[in-house]
């Protein structure tokens, strides 16, 4: 793994993890404009968490063909 792919790993889970705290406060304040934004913010939620579940893949891949961790930010 090269440093460039550690690093982009490591600032794409830093984002995702900024991006979930900012779209999921208000609505675990029942904040929420409306319901269209409701819909949206738990879509975009959903995103974050699909991208994060590749990245987790895309870990379990290269353990297992022995390249070594894609870079994990926790």
């Amino acid at each position: 793994m090269d440093a460039y792919s550690s690093f982009l790993a490591r600032k794409l889970s830093e984002m995702i993890k900024e991006k979930r705290e900012e779209y999921l406060r208000p609505l675990l304040q029942g904040r929420a404009a409306d319901y269209p934004d409701y819909k949206a913010r738990a879509a975009y939620l959903q995103a974050l968490a699909d991208v994060e579940e590749w990245l987790d893949q895309i870990n379990a891949e290269e353990d297992k063909d022995g390249r070594g961790p894609f870079a994990r930010a926790s």
